[in-house]
């Protein structure tokens, strides 16, 4: 007998155990896809021939092809993954993330072994970003916890810590000369500061919501310049060392994370509407729209070794292999 005190979601609930077909989608299909963890951070390694990815999950390393089969899994201690970076030597995969509210991590892995060396809590709530300067000799952080901090290589211990940030910092770029580090941040701001004493320098005040990443230009002539990537819709060019805001470009949907390709010629901007956006930062005009997924995007790195080639990863475990075609 038909028990109507069901409420709707136990209905559902039982529909998608029972793998019901409604409007032509399995309801067990669809369940079984909201529980895979949201693709949250890659890249490739530094010789192009694996793709790595963090997610809740932890860390996976996979082949470098459209197929991105699974490699290995690499264990790390940490509630969540909100970026991986390689360091300059290649010798190093340094993942960053950790528990909300509660403490942010870092984690060191042997590359290309993929052994996981020491983790170190060095924040007080998730790092959502770790770079490294361009001679390899100190990494930067952002955090949850309202604090950008400055390590020496192979030392858990902050040399500076820069507190000028007022909520989240969200995204960190150490500039071309390693003096100067850039952190956006929650706060609608970008703080410009010396990377050594953390003493400010300038604060960048144009955007009116949060600034959800950063990325610096890859070495180019005259002066060093940074994209940031807002929740206004906008993604601004910028010449930090003198304040400069250059350009900007506005989207139709919030781009949640941005890199630089061509050799920093192009940005690619990845959005809430789960579209890839290529930006030409000279015309600010959108090159190219890719539709990947229907949901969000939150991640997206370049191939170092073959330009246009593309890795973007998103809600629900979306994870594709792109190749534009330049």
């Amino acid at each position: 007998m038909t028990d109507f005190g069901l409420s709707r979601r136990r209905c559902l609930a039982s529909l998608m155990l029972s793998g019901v077909a409604i409007n032509g989608w399995s309801l067990k299909i669809c369940a079984e896809q909201a529980r895979r963890p949201h693709i949250t951070a890659t890249g490739f390694s530094p010789g192009g021939k694996s793709v790595v990815v963090g997610s809740q999950a932890g860390v996976e390393v996979r082949e470098s092809n459209p197929q991105l089969r699974l490699k290995k899994t690499i264990a790390v201690d940490m509630d969540s993954v909100h970026d991986l970076c390689f360091s300059p030597d290649g010798r190093w995969l340094v993942v960053a993330g950790g528990s909300p509210g509660e403490v942010g991590q870092v984690a060191w892995i042997h590359w290309p072994e993929g052994k996981l060396d020491h983790q170190d809590a060095v924040h007080d709530d998730v790092v959502y970003q770790v770079t490294f300067s361009p001679d390899g000799s100190h990494w930067f952080t952002a955090s949850g916890d309202e604090v950008c901090s400055v390590f020496r290589i192979n030392d858990p211990k902050p040399i500076t810590r820069f507190t000028d940030h007022s909520r989240a910092v969200l995204g960190v770029a150490a500039l071309p000369d390693g003096e100067m580090v850039v952190s956006g941040s929650r706060d609608e701001t970008l703080r410009v500061w010396n990377a050594i004493s953390g003493e400010p320098i300038r604060t960048l005040h144009n955007h009116s919501r949060d600034v959800m990443a950063l990325a610096c230009q890859p070495s180019q002539s005259g002066l060093p310049m940074v994209a940031s990537a807002s929740a206004d819709l906008t993604i601004r060019f910028w010449q930090p060392t003198i304040g400069r805001m250059v350009r900007f470009v506005k989207l139709p949907s919030t781009p949640l994370a941005i890199a630089w390709v061509q050799a920093g010629k192009l940005l690619v901007a990845a959005c809430e509407d789960g579209k890839l956006r290529l930006i030409d930062p000279i015309k600010v005009s959108i090159v190219e729209s890719i539709s990947v997924s229907d949901d969000w995007l939150f991640c997206t790195a370049e191939n170092p070794r073959q330009f246009g080639q593309m890795v973007v990863g998103g809600a629900h475990g979306a994870l594709s292999f792109h190749q534009f075609n330049l």
